[in-house]
């Protein structure tokens, strides 16, 4: 509430400096009050195995040798869930529990849930066994479209009930007819979800042991549509959405809750810093999508953090925000991917007020799954607190799971002489070799299957294909020299995109869309990797007028000094569906035509005319002494740094002559 005291929460520092011990858990339902526990996480992604950190020797663990870590893992985080909702409730405690958006994510251990493939979403089947009192709408929730987050939240149905809510308060799902007996009347749950309608705008939830009431509103980020594919699922824009979030609020408090939580997934915690200076009446807010770290700077870190975890600290636990009226917010988040579940222990007085924060309690809980593989490396390390994997998440989740995948790592298809640069920022700010061979493989299908998918004018237009730097996804970090199996391919284009060509496309059209690419800052998940063409940019010229020369095919101008040549030709322009729909803001192509790439049975996703293009022709990979198709550590498209296709000059004459 908007009436909590920075004078007693200073008291309460001086206090304990004084005693040389935190607050207890408990006193202030002794006086009327209650101590929430606040649990939280978010950017699951479908990080359902654990993965391994490397923990160099002469550290903070005294390990004096190097370590492999096993960490994180959908198993052992429900067991670590449920300790800290076991030992809050032993000590008399509130407890809410808030998964804060990104359940899942495009990758090899999603592609185990998609069609053709007639399983359940494991995501799903994983949190509905964990005692969340809330979800939030992500951004990632609707990479899939919405008839796939429908079956994601239909899911977690347990004997045929929808229990778990799930908010945001500046989404509308109106337009999508299969959300029509999902939604609450009126936008809000009070108490239990009613009638297998889990999705609302704000939630009162009613601890079922102590009685407390609490008030959770959430929001999603403004930029849906640009980052994810929504379709007639609309979104507020931030102005809009600041009016929807108070509008909650203040509904919530005209029925009497007097404690409130917002839990957004804005994909940044500056972002929440700044939403919650426009907002009054919160108490506590969680934030999702930027994989902060946070600590309590009255532990040590190494208590708190992963072992092998780079130790990027983006402030304390809790960070303390102001609202618009001045008064204190105590925002949290957590690194995502299962690896930790933050812990917030608050204290309200009978009003609603905050009195304080409980230090010795508050601060991430790391994920460190107690396994006999990973015995050795925690005696090695020292460390006692561990979780032993859920047995029913094994059952029902990792043994599927691992079933499915463990053919993807076994299937090589090729083999790199070269390491491929798939890594986050590279390809969303520069070219890169990864990002070559992607658009090369659309570029690929285009010239063997657009001819029996309907394309017309295969021998009049030279031919292009773009990648959007964010579709290469950066958790597959690098392709190491040595061979590239289906998990590779699958783990760096993870999205199940259709492959897709606009015909005709003007040189003015294709002037604008690569315009676009560089229009802001990078790095961004817009920028475009290409194939077919050789671009250079100006970044000092003004945005939207920044390409000095591109060419197309074997030297074509499209553009010279920066106008477009007169009877420069039409394009057959290759991308990804999710790009010429609009995604990333590129609205300039989303009423383009398209004609989607097909083999005559089934339409060619990213990962498949990846694939394809790896095994198709020993022109363009010849087979090596493994008799694998190869890259060779001399094929000039995928050197470091790549091939010169796109170039960046500054604040210099540029003379086209010059350009290759």
């Amino acid at each position: 509430m908007r009436k909590t005291r920075l004078f007693l929460f200073t008291v309460l520092i001086i206090s304990l400096m004084a005693f040389g011990a935190a607050v207890q858990t408990g006193p202030a339902a002794a006086q009327g009050g209650v101590t929430l526990t606040l649990l939280h996480n978010s950017d699951g992604e479908s990080a359902l195995l654990s993965t391994i950190y490397d923990v160099p020797a002469g550290g903070y663990f005294g390990n004096t040798e190097d370590v492999e870590l096993a960490v994180s893992g959908v198993a052992s985080f429900k067991t670590l869930m449920d300790a800290q909702i076991h030992e809050a409730r032993e000590g008399g405690n509130s407890v809410l529990t808030i998964y804060a958006g990104d359940a899942f994510l495009a990758s090899s251990v999603l592609v185990c849930s998609l069609p053709p493939l007639n399983e359940p979403i494991y995501d799903a089947v994983a949190q509905r066994q964990m005692q969340y009192n809330a979800h939030v709408f992500g951004n990632h929730e609707f990479d899939f479209g919405p008839d796939f987050l429908e079956k994601f939240i239909r899911t977690f149905a347990i004997d045929d009930q929808l229990t778990q809510p799930f908010l945001s308060a500046n989404l509308d799902f109106s337009g999508e007819p299969g959300y029509s007996d999902l939604t609450a009347e009126g936008g809000l749950i009070d108490g239990a979800v009613k009638d297998n309608r889990p999705i609302a705008n704000s939630l009162i939830y009613v601890d079922p042991d102590t009685g407390e009431k609490f008030g959770i509103v959430s929001a999603t980020t403004p930029l849906l549509p640009t980052i994810s594919s929504p379709r007639n699922v609309t979104v507020l824009d931030l102005e809009e959405t600041i009016v929807a979030v108070q509008a909650e609020v203040d509904r919530l408090e005209s029925m009497g809750v007097n404690k409130i939580i917002f839990s957004s997934h804005l994909q940044d915690l500056q972002n929440d810093i700044d939403l919650l200076g426009e907002l009054t009446g919160i108490d506590i807010a969680v934030g999702g999508g930027g994989d902060e770290i946070l600590v309590n700077p009255a532990m040590p870190v190494e208590d708190q953090l992963l072992p092998g975890e780079e130790p990027d600290i983006f402030g304390d636990y809790p960070i303390q925000a102001e609202d618009k009226d001045g008064d204190p917010v105590y925002l949290v988040t957590t690194k995502g991917n299962y690896k930790y579940l933050g812990r917030l222990d608050v204290e309200f007085d009978d009003g609603g007020v905050v009195t304080s924060i409980v230090t010795d309690a508050s601060y991430p809980r790391r994920n460190i799954p107690d396994t006999e593989e990973n015995a050795e490396a925690i005696a090695a390390l020292g460390v006692t607190d561990v979780s032993a994997p859920d047995g029913g998440i094994l059952t029902t989740v990792i043994d599927p799971v691992l079933a499915c995948t463990s053919g993807f790592k076994t299937t090589i298809i090729a083999y790199s002489e070269v390491v491929l640069d798939v890594s986050r920022n590279p390809n969303r700010s520069r070219e890169t070799n990864g990002g070559n061979l992607i658009s090369d493989a659309y570029l690929n299908a285009y010239k063997k299957l657009g001819e029996i998918s309907g394309v017309m004018t295969m021998d009049e237009n030279p031919a292009v294909a773009v990648q959007n730097g964010g579709g290469i996804r950066q958790n597959a970090g690098e392709f190491l020299t040595g061979e590239i199996s289906r998990q590779n391919t699958l783990d760096v284009l993870p999205f199940n995109n259709s492959v897709v060509t606009i015909e005709n496309m003007t040189p003015e059209l294709l002037k604008e869309t690569l315009e676009f690419s560089v229009a802001g800052s990078l790095p961004w998940g817009g920028f475009l990797q290409v194939s077919g063409m050789h671009v250079v940019y100006d970044l000092s010229r003004p945005s939207g007028d920044r390409i000095l020369l591109l060419t197309v095919g074997d030297g074509i101008p499209i553009v010279v000094g920066g106008a477009v040549v007169e009877d420069a030709p039409l394009v057959n322009f290759t991308t990804i569906d999710f790009t010429a729909g609009g995604g990333d803001g590129y609205e300039m192509l989303a009423d383009q035509p398209t004609i989607i790439l097909s083999d005559g049975h089934a339409k060619i996703s990213d990962e498949r005319a990846l694939a394809l293009y790896l095994t198709g022709s020993e022109e363009d990979f010849p087979l090596g002494d493994n008799d694998l198709p190869t890259i060779q550590a001399d094929d000039p498209r995928y050197q470091p740094g790549g091939e010169g296709r796109i170039v960046f000059v500054t604040n210099r004459v540029f003379f086209p002559a010059l350009a290759r």
